[in-house]
């Protein structure tokens, strides 16, 4: 049932795909297998969205939960940056796994209910949460600022950029999360640090677009005039892909305002 009281989180740019949303979540703490009600008021969403699993497990009994995701550079940041969190994982009694997939919609309401779920859960006794998707790990607090009070911006929030110096000096830039909304992650290779700035603000757009419902076919050009250079799309990779999880884009990238080729 449509809860009026809430926000609708459409995507005005939806074209379906034949792929599936994921979503992926573990969270950390001192939990119980049954809560309270929750407010839809104070925490935006209808709780677990239909077709989509939240599982408690004992870490004594599945200790393999916890130490299957402590990998990785988002993980040795967070050691870093949240020592007595990690400290806090390190001895939690317990999890929560939300994990399912869903059908490609015209709308984001799933996500919506799952930030305000686990924002829920934070609340009650969860210390922190694992992103599966793109391996980022946040704090309670922190899911408060960067997630949950951006509200609809939290699509883009779950959404990382990276950029990775290969062996040769150039740039590999690509994106984790994109299968969360049905649609594949992006890719730029063999670029110089010089083009970094402007590769990325053109993932980025794609990206926004993509997270509104866009779709882009095998071997389309997309041209960015103002920003002096066009790619051409291909897609790569599959589900079972070892870097995305995902199918990916490559976008190869042709400059100046010159029709590339096909």
């Amino acid at each position: 049932m449509k809860d009026q009281a809430l926000e609708h989180w459409p995507r005005p740019l939806f074209v379906p795909l034949p792929l599936q949303s994921l979503f992926f979540f573990v969270m950390y703490g001192v939990l119980e297998e049954s809560f309270p009600a929750i407010s839809r008021a104070d925490y935006r969403t209808l709780g677990l969205p239909e077709g989509l699993e939240l599982a408690f497990h004992s870490l004594e009994e599945r200790p393999e939960l916890r130490s299957h995701f402590q990998s990785g550079s988002p993980w040795e940041q967070f050691c870093i940056d949240a020592p007595k969190v990690v400290e806090a994982i390190q001895h939690a009694p317990t999890c929560l796994v939300l994990r399912g997939e869903l059908p490609d919609a015209d709308h984001l309401n799933s996500l919506r209910d799952c930030v305000g779920l686990i924002q829920f859960l934070i609340d009650h006794g969860a210390s922190a949460v694992c992103d599966v998707l793109t391996g980022c790990w946040y704090r309670g607090l922190h899911w408060r600022l960067r997630i949950f009070d951006q509200g609809p911006a939290a699509s883009i929030a779950l959404v990382t950029f990276l950029s990775i110096v290969q062996p040769d000096g150039t740039l590999q830039l690509y994106t984790r999360g994109m299968r969360r909304f049905a649609r594949p992650d992006l890719l730029i290779r063999g670029h110089g640090p010089s083009d970094e700035a402007t590769c990325m603000a053109m993932i980025q757009r794609i990206v926004e677009a993509m997270i509104a419902g866009g779709s882009i076919p095998e071997g389309q050009t997309l041209r960015f005039p103002e920003l002096g250079m066009s790619v051409t799309c291909r897609w790569q990779g599959g589900l079972d892909d070892p870097l995305f999880y995902n199918f990916w884009i490559e976008l190869a990238i042709h400059r100046g305002k010159a029709t590339p080729p096909t």
